[in-house]
């Protein structure tokens, strides 16, 4: 990919929480982004990085434009890969809408020439039975989100057999400063809904340092499983009491955690410490960070 220092990125997905720090760590370094977006994405976390803007993201756009975008970048980020999947009715029309906007993408990358390819993914398509091994396995039942998840994990592994250099990195829900659509500001509600077991919390700059890592030393097929710490319902509770400071969020009607995010009992994996070389900062630290973002973007007030 983009070296340490110079070269060019492009990803998709900087209104998303972890899409919008790949970008910021990313021109930090000395890289230049391209954001692929859609005409009405948020940009304003992003004011005050460089970054240059392409409104070219979904497979409704030309193919010839996108390609034109990723053309000359050593590297593409895909940190959106089922938000167009998102209200879909039934898990058919999920899987479609996902897998077409994921080879949309990649045959882009593929006739731009783009020597890396990185998917973030999420933990919900994970198999509680083997977290470091294959995808879950398609269930027509599920949950269309889930599913759409499941279909680009298995499109992806096609590619892969045809020489393309991707990898993924699946994440755990991460909080942190950036989120734009104050997807989880629902994690400072009074009171907070309690859940059994654990659930697993990641820091969305780690998560995206992660991905840049996958970018620079994945293997191409690898899955890298970044699950963040995990953290009962009362330790939560007692870290945001410690952390977060004060405040309720002005919509806490979301349902947060994610009830497919709890477990019985931690999951384990270390191909993201082992391989990549990036652990979880401290969940408090964390807390206070997004605390303090929630804050200046006016969704929690004293």
């Amino acid at each position: 990919m983009a070296s340490q220092q110079g070269g060019r990125a492009a990803i998709c997905g900087v209104d998303e929480l972890v899409g919008g720090q790949i970008a910021r760590r990313l021109v930090e370094e000395g890289v230049e982004v391209r954001a692929l977006i859609d005409a009405e994405a948020r940009r304003w976390h992003l004011h005050d990085i460089e970054v240059d803007w392409r409104v070219a993201s979904r497979a409704q756009h030309d193919a010839r434009s996108l390609e034109a975008s990723l053309t000359g970048c050593g590297v593409f980020f895909i940190a959106d890969v089922a938000r167009h999947a998102r209200g879909a009715p039934d898990v058919p029309t999920a899987r479609r809408i996902a897998v077409r906007e994921l080879r949309m993408r990649l045959d882009a990358a593929m006739a731009a020439q783009v020597p890396r390819v990185v998917v973030l993914s999420c933990e919900r398509a994970l198999d509680p039975g083997g977290v470091e091994g294959p995808p879950a396995r398609p269930d027509e039942a599920g949950a269309p989100r889930r599913e759409a998840l499941i279909a680009v994990e298995s499109e992806i592994y096609r590619y892969v057999a045809a020489g393309m250099q991707i990898c993924t990195v699946i994440a755990s829900p991460a909080l942190g400063p950036g989120d734009v659509r104050a997807e989880h500001v629902g994690a400072f509600a009074r009171p907070l809904r309690g859940w059994e077991g654990v659930v697993h919390l990641g820091d969305a700059r780690d998560v995206a340092q992660a991905v840049i890592n996958a970018a620079r030393r994945g293997r191409a097929g690898r899955r890298y499983p970044f699950i963040g710490e995990a953290v009962t319902s009362e330790r939560f509770v007692a870290l945001r009491r410690d952390h977060a400071g004060p405040g309720d969020p002005i919509r806490s009607e979301a349902d947060w955690p994610p009830r497919w995010a709890e477990h019985p009992q931690a999951l384990k994996s270390e191909l993201a410490a082992g391989e990549l070389g990036v652990r979880s900062r401290p969940l408090a630290l964390t807390l206070r960070d997004a605390a303090r973002w929630y804050r200046r973007a006016g969704w929690l007030l004293f």
